[in-house]
């Protein structure tokens, strides 16, 4: 993923997993689009989890001058804090059984 997001293309997967439903369900698919300057609050980003090295698509639920505080909508714990280098990409659309969700992907 991180080599296409690199050429400025956007990358599409499946979803796995449960930790961001119900905005993101496990068989969606997913389009990320390679991360801008500035990530916000609220967004919905692709990230190498630096703790234990797996991709992760989860929330932003806190800025600082340390970095992003992570967590999935559904997880019981945040994620702990990436830095700007971790994150590298953002959600830009969502589908569901081939047909295009709503994209709540601010706060």
């Amino acid at each position: 993923m991180a080599a296409v997001l690199t050429t400025g293309a956007p990358f599409r997967f499946t979803a796995s997993g449960f930790s961001m439903s119900p905005f993101i369900r496990d068989g969606d698919a997913i389009t990320i689009a390679p991360a801008p300057a500035r990530i916000h609050y609220g967004e919905v980003v692709a990230f190498v989890n630096p703790f234990n090295g797996k991709l992760t698509v989860h929330r932003v639920v806190h800025v600082s001058r340390g970095g992003y505080l992570m967590q999935g909508d559904n997880a019981p714990e945040q994620d702990g804090y990436v830095s700007r280098r971790d994150i590298i990409g953002r959600v830009i659309r969502l589908e569901r059984h081939g047909q295009a969700r709503a994209a709540r992907l601010g706060p």
